[in-house]
């Protein structure tokens, strides 16, 4: 078992913030409101959970819809301690399908307390999905929805994208060839 931290962040739950003494914060340093985000964002996510099913190769599944693509549990984490600990104003999610991954990345913009997501999706059904449980998590002033790439104007840097729609050799070319010029100096690629 591996334990990863990144700025105070335990990948696999939200670690409770601490105050300027290192102790935990009491009620009067807004611990109350962190406590309420914290359990809605949880919530939020156990109830997709409930509404989700395994396919044959462990990928959350939604409604039946094998070919979402939903990332496993542990890598919506992994996005979440990365998009922590680089801290990117700019986010970009290619391949929302339901938005399993969309809400670790936009809940950890808000943890930072700046970054924003604009995620991709070209199925409408999909993406009514996605932003539903943005809706339920209260994090989508956070996101921005869209059914094809960003325009430079949209979106003129790219510090964080993650790359998960299809796979294949020509599409991950043709989306790289899409941001191509608008990636940061110091950008991630997650694929």
């Amino acid at each position: 078992f591996v334990q990863i931290k990144t700025h105070g962040v335990a990948l696999g739950h939200i670690q409770q913030p601490k105050g300027k003494n290192g102790k935990k914060k009491g009620k009067g340093e807004g611990e109350g409101k962190v406590d309420a985000n914290r359990t809605l964002f949880n919530s939020t996510i156990a109830q997709m959970q409930a509404e989700m099913s395994g396919d044959s190769w462990g990928n959350l599944v939604l409604h039946g819809d094998a070919g979402a693509g939903n990332v496993l549990p542990g890598e919506a984490w992994l996005l979440y301690g990365l998009v922590r600990a680089l801290r990117p104003e700019h986010v970009l999610e290619i391949g929302t399908a339901y938005g399993y991954s969309t809400l670790y990345l936009a809940q950890a913009c808000k943890d930072n307390g700046k970054g924003k997501v604009w995620t991709v999706e070209i199925r409408a059904d999909r993406q009514a999905e996605a932003r539903r449980w943005m809706r339920a998590a209260k994090l989508e002033g956070l996101v921005t929805f869209m059914a094809s790439m960003p325009t430079p104007e949209e979106l003129p840097g790219i510090d964080f994208l993650f790359l998960d729609a299809v796979h294949t050799a020509v599409n991950v070319s043709l989306y790289l060839s899409l941001v191509k010029g608008r990636l940061a100096a110091n950008a991630i690629i997650v694929m």
